[in-house]
């Protein structure tokens, strides 16, 4: 509470914030009472595919696989005691990686889909690469016997992976990103949400929060249903996104004019 006080005191003295999900607009004008704060649409919805140049990347999405990104920050929302994800060793991750190895062998039972593992952030710490995370998860997979599972490596841009996202059946995924790039490509997208951001940014997309699974709530059987059930509303979920895609868009890009705007009143 100390530290909310502060941060709320430094945002009320900004010129204007612009948030993304209306989860953490209602935090910030309803529960604080602030009048500084601008609702848009991420920008990452208007970011155009890119078609990968490597025939072998392309080849990975032939099949229409079910497209799964499941990241090791995960680990550090989903216990009574929150973890901290740049202090998460690759030890402290085996059990992690275990779970993960049963929920993507269940996800490939149940749709009977191959599997592509498509990582969406890099970096330096364990606990926040998602390379060496599904890496690890890959393995396992294969180690159990399972042979329709691919992965991609990291030498692919946002576009680039926004365009094989596209390309996918369905898309299982916990960053944020990762689930903007399925919602604004048309492809039906189930979140694995670790923060009240994947709450605000489903509920912009959906009208309702169904397609999002907590953390603390995620486990193999509450995975797979969830995947049952969108693929039974596979159609109709594919038209509402693309009905819903232009409103997103135009929404995100009308931020620069608000700018403009704000940034005129000091001129």
């Amino acid at each position: 509470p100390g530290q909310e006080r502060l941060m709320m005191d430094h945002l009320r003295s900004l010129k204007a914030i612009f948030v993304r999900e209306s989860a953490s607009y209602d935090y910030l004008t309803k529960h604080h009472g602030l009048q500084n704060v601008y609702l848009h649409a991420d920008p990452a919805f208007a970011l155009a595919p890119l078609e990968p140049s490597d025939e072998a990347v392309r080849a990975l999405v032939v099949e229409k696989p079910l497209a799964v990104n499941i990241s090791p920050l995960l680990s550090a929302y989903r216990g009574v005691k929150r973890t901290i994800p740049w202090g998460t060793t690759s030890a402290d991750l085996a059990p992690w990686i275990i779970e993960a190895a049963d929920m993507v062998l269940s996800l490939q039972k149940e749709a009977e889909l191959p599997i592509l593992l498509l990582p969406h952030v890099g970096a330096k710490h364990a606990g926040i690469d998602d390379y060496s995370f599904l890496n690890a998860v890959k393995r396992e997979c294969m180690e159990r016997g399972s042979s329709q599972i691919s992965g991609v490596g990291g030498n692919l841009n946002a576009r680039e992976l926004k365009w094989l996202i596209s390309r996918c059946r369905c898309l299982i995924a916990s960053r944020t990103h990762a689930t903007i790039a399925g919602f604004s490509t048309g492809v039906p997208t189930i979140s694995l949400g670790y923060s009240r951001k994947a709450l605000g940014i489903n509920q912009a997309v959906f009208d309702t929060t169904e397609f999002c699974i907590r953390s603390n709530q995620l486990n193999v059987s509450s995975l797979t249903d969830r995947l049952r059930s969108v693929l039974v509303q596979e159609g109709a979920i594919r038209k509402h996104l693309l009905e819903r895609g232009p409103q997103l868009r135009a929404n995100a890009m009308a931020a620069g004019p608000k700018l403009l705007e704000l940034l005129a009143q000091d001129s």
